[in-house]
């Protein structure tokens, strides 16, 4: 598989995105706990549902953990947790995905803050992210400055938070690192967002 030195993060995803396309998943088995078997209303199923649609029609993407089990950080582990994300499909973001990684540290500098300590926007995800069984998933639309080009402005930038499962044998060493992690996604098709496999990694995290 193509390997990349480069640690600009545009180099990387491109590499994961040709080494997953030339050897795309068309199903992989998923361990599901038994304590989300008991809630088949849990809106994480739908990760186990549509699995096989993201791996055959995903692309690779860019995200940020907003949240995590603190037991995914642990090593020697084989526990499965949940997760909340932030990742965009925008080309700004592929480049510059330390902006999802701000804005995830952002949010959760939040958590557990009353509705009036919050800016209006991000009172929905922090009130999510707070709660921590709630699955609910928010998507913005922002503009910023072009980092390339200070006389333009970049719109409609996609944000998305969702929440996920974090499955160990997806992970590079088995154990969550870093704070941006290469996802596949296929927001047209379903709302479901699966762990690259490690497999397809360049590197074993990622800031």
């Amino acid at each position: 598989m193509e390997q990349v030195n480069s640690k600009h993060f545009i180099d990387h995803l491109a590499v994961m995105r040709r080494n997953y396309g030339a050897n795309r998943l068309t199903y992989a088995p998923l361990r599901k706990p038994l304590w989300l078997t008991l809630r088949p209303q849990d809106p994480l199923n739908v990760i186990y549902r549509d699995a096989c649609t993201v791996y055959q029609h995903g692309q690779v993407y860019w995200g940020s953990i907003v949240q995590a089990n603190k037991r995914l950080y642990e090593r020697g582990s084989t526990f499965d947790a949940p997760a909340n994300l932030l990742y965009s499909t925008h080309p700004v973001t592929e480049k510059y995905p330390e902006m999802l990684m701000k804005f995830a540290l952002e949010l959760y500098s939040c958590k557990g803050k009353l509705p009036a300590e919050v800016p209006d926007s991000l009172r929905e995800v922090v009130r999510i992210i707070t709660d921590e069984a709630d699955r609910s998933s928010v998507d913005y639309l922002f503009s910023m400055d072009d980092l390339d080009n200070s006389n333009r402005i970049i719109e409609k930038i996609d944000l998305h938070f969702c929440s996920m499962m974090i499955f160990r044998n997806d992970l590079p060493g088995g154990v969550l690192q870093g704070h941006i992690i290469p996802v596949l996604a296929a927001p047209e098709r379903s709302p479901a967002v699966l762990l690259l496999p490690r497999k397809f990694w360049t590197l074993p995290y990622y800031v």
